[in-house]
């Protein structure tokens, strides 16, 4: 069955991930999945992957980079989000 609520999340910078996963670890509404639209998911794709299980976060998780659906070199946080909403 799938999640009542999909949460799309866009991040370029480096922090504040472990912040988010701690936040949604504890909410009391359970039933959501969390796909992460990243501007820099090659250079910290193994990280984010770490932070999601330390968290213990239960939830279908996905991690994209921002430009999968963008034609050329440089992709921008709207095509990652389109990529995030084709995911959910």
């Amino acid at each position: 069955m799938s999640p009542k609520v999909t949460i799309t999340w866009g991040s370029s910078r480096p922090g504040g991930i472990d912040v988010t996963l701690a936040g949604l670890c504890r909410q009391t509404f359970q039933d959501f999945e969390l796909i992460l639209v990243d501007g820099r998911y090659h250079q910290r794709h193994q990280r984010v992957l770490e932070a999601v299980k330390a968290s213990g976060l239960k939830q279908p998780f996905y991690h994209v980079p921002n430009y999968r659906y963008s034609p050329g070199p440089f992709g921008t946080t709207c095509a990652g989000l389109n990529t995030g909403f084709a995911l959910a």
